[in-house]
């Protein structure tokens, strides 16, 4: 596992993950998408895939929004477990690679697919204010791209292109905005978002 800074803030874990994992959970989220599709949040006329976990203070409101508040949703146990052994991987290294001593939770993660065509608008992840509890940022890469998918951070002046088993980790503040260059093939990932504040958690 290779540690490295991508930009300012913005850091980079090359192969957080095996290979095998990365296809394991890819395969996961497609069979989840065949048998669950209604346990889905569907985004951008269908381009866009999240079956999601946590509170979320933006959307928590609307009748339609789906997201459970634990992993026990997750019906498969090897799966779970992998699931929460990484999310707790994630912390630690989230700790590590900022020097971060305080304590951090998962407070929202989405299992995501994205389809050919899709692009994600720039964006902050505190959704305007209404997720400020976010601290931290972070993406897992599940797959490699040929072309397009790059997540590009354009005060920053940087983009990263998706590599299977990659982590890239970020202060949900203070990066400005970000969004997803057109998906030239299907995408997978894992989004997570951390927070310091323990009722926001997902049990772990």
């Amino acid at each position: 596992m290779d540690s490295s800074s991508g930009k300012g803030s913005i850091e980079l874990v090359q192969d957080f993950i095996n290979d095998s994992d990365a296809l394991l959970l890819v395969e996961y989220i497609d069979h989840l998408e065949k048998t669950q599709l209604d346990d889905f949040n569907i985004y951008q006329d269908g381009l866009r895939l999240a079956y999601q976990f946590g509170e979320d203070m933006q959307y928590g409101g609307d009748a339609d929004f789906k997201s459970s508040l634990s992993f026990d949703a997750i019906k498969d146990p090897v799966k779970r477990e992998i699931i929460k052994e990484y999310c707790r991987g994630f912390i630690e290294k989230t700790k590590e690679l900022y020097h971060d001593d305080q304590d951090l939770y998962i407070s929202s993660m989405w299992l995501a697919k994205q389809y050919p065509g899709c692009v994600i608008p720039l964006h902050e992840d505190t959704d305007g204010g209404h997720n400020s509890h976010f601290v931290y940022s972070a993406v897992l890469y599940l797959n490699s791209l040929e072309s397009g998918g790059e997540i590009s951070f354009v005060d920053l002046d940087y983009s990263y292109a998706p590599r299977a088993g990659d982590l890239l980790v970020f202060p949900t503040s203070g990066t400005g905005d970000h969004g997803v260059l057109e998906i030239s093939q299907n995408r997978y990932s894992i989004a997570l978002w951390m927070t310091r504040e323990p009722k926001m958690a997902i049990p772990l």
